[in-house]
């Protein structure tokens, strides 16, 4: 196991991941106090629009791209890379041409049309995104800098751009374009490292059909990430956008945080053959990616309505009661990426992973058809956390076969747990107490049991993460 890499790479990317997301909340907080709910709701909105085009040009070519990585001699990478953006250039094209004929012929999203239009150079930066390139090569740290560079100078322009709820173009323009500067940033590191090299017709078909079963599950992802907000929008329109979209992207930005450790193990696991340190692997990844959320969610319970006041104004805080709901899908999404990706996608059982998503995208048109009369903001919230547990079980009942010591496995998950459980205890007991004072007492409490139960997994990252600072130190001395 490369040790001191992982811990580099987590505490280098858990520290560049708290930085990355505290800017969205700024950016976030700036954006619902100056623009108002209804505008809020339209960007919003207007940014999910253009996700599908670029949810269309992603496909499945990031996981077909890293499994052909590591399975192919090292001169065929830069062909693999060459393949890859290629595809998704010609993924762009179509996809801005379905989106313009789409806002063109459906007068109800007329009120979007002039948003996107003006940031739909997204779907085109995003085609030579070359983030799942440095996730192979394993340089998440440079990502991490790329990322939140980009977003630093997002910030300071919305800041001084967006004023009022007319700004709500100039605010997603700089949303797009910090983006796309992330994904252009990418594509020149990596063209500068390994090179670009244009792949014939025989072969854009040969790995469009080999990324077919990944599109599968990537476009069954998202459908079951995404259809919240559809639904928000067709059964309360952008107010409603507005008021759901406060809680939910705060909820978001704890995503990557669990999608980060889970990035950092697949990409080590990824080069591993050997069953027991496989095992290992996959072990203390569970076990640091539960750490890391199981707090956020337990500790949302107590603070949710002054932390949704704070962040996005008072006039949110009528829905902040849908933060711990939505805030309860990111447990058993982090499950779905780890025995999903980790077990079912490297042992090749991609269709028991889409098998997975389709029984809970299934679910979400029996329920909507089943309550659609009387479905509330509070029904979608709840709905979006049951359909990703359902995902979570299935895959992990699926992956089950594949996995080696299933009790100790939920041993680990369940020890992981304690920690939260008895600072949720805790707090229980101090409900009325001041906003503040309840997150410290949360964070001290977490430290303190965290740290006695888990003193040599902190006293590894910690030690390792000095030992590579050092050895990175003398060789810059050298």
């Amino acid at each position: 196991m490369q040790k001191r890499r992982i811990a580099f790479s987590l505490i280098a990317g858990l520290l560049s991941e708290i930085a990355n997301k505290l800017f969205p909340i700024l950016t976030l907080q700036l954006a619902a106090r100056k623009l108002g709910i209804d505008a809020f709701g339209v960007s919003q909105f207007s940014q999910w629009v253009l996700d599908l085009g670029i949810f269309f040009v992603v496909f499945g070519y990031s996981n077909w791209s890293m499994i052909k990585w590591r399975d192919s001699p090292v001169e065929e990478r830069s062909k693999i890379f060459g393949t890859t953006t290629v595809l998704r250039l010609i993924h762009a094209v179509l996809a801005s041409v379905a989106i313009l004929a789409f806002l063109t012929h459906n007068e109800n999203w007329g009120a979007y049309k002039a948003i996107v239009l003006q940031s739909i150079f997204i779907i085109f930066a995003s085609a030579v995104d070359a983030t799942w390139a440095m996730t192979s090569l394993n340089k998440l740290s440079r990502l991490s800098l790329i990322s939140l560079t980009s977003k630093l100078i997002g910030l300071i322009a919305i800041f001084f751009l967006v004023q009022n709820q007319s700004d709500a173009p100039i605010y997603t323009f700089i949303l797009m374009a910090s983006n796309a500067t992330i994904a252009v940033a990418t594509f020149l590191y990596v063209l500068k490292n390994i090179g670009f090299q244009a792949p014939s017709a025989m072969e854009i078909a040969k790995a469009f059909k080999g990324s077919i079963k990944y599109a599968v599950s990537f476009v069954l992802m998202i459908v079951l990430e995404r259809f919240d907000l559809l639904l928000v929008e067709l059964n309360h329109g952008a107010n409603g956008v507005g008021l759901y979209s406060g809680p939910s992207k705060i909820s978001q930005s704890i995503l990557p945080v669990a999608g980060m450790v889970s990035t950092v193990f697949f990409a080590e696991i990824l080069n591993i053959k050997d069953k027991l340190q496989f095992r290992h692997h996959f072990q203390t990844g569970l076990r640091i990616s539960v750490l890391m959320i199981a707090p956020v969610l337990a500790g949302s319970w107590f603070v949710f309505a002054d932390l949704i006041a704070i962040v996005v104004g008072e006039e949110f805080r009528s829905s902040a009661h849908l933060f711990p709901i939505l805030g309860m899908a990111i447990f058993p999404h982090l499950l779905f990426l780890i025995f999903g990706y980790q077990v079912l996608t490297i042992n090749g059982q991609v269709n028991k992973l889409n098998l997975s998503l389709t029984l809970a995208v299934a679910f979400i048109f029996v329920f909507y058809y089943g309550l659609r009369q009387t479905l509330t903001i509070e029904h979608i919230a709840w709905l979006n956390t049951l359909l990703r547990w359902i995902a979570a079980l299935a895959t992990i009942y699926f992956a089950s076969s594949y996995l080696e010591g299933k009790l100790e496995l939920l041993l680990t998950v369940v020890t992981a747990l304690i920690p939260s459980v008895l600072m949720a205890i805790v707090l229980s007991f101090f409900q009325d107490t001041n906003f503040l004072v309840l997150i410290i007492l949360g964070v001290a409490t977490y430290f303190l049991v965290s740290s006695l139960m888990f003193f040599k997994e902190i006293s590894f990252l910690f030690g390792r993460f000095i030992a590579a600072r050092s050895n990175s130190s003398l060789k810059s001395l050298e």
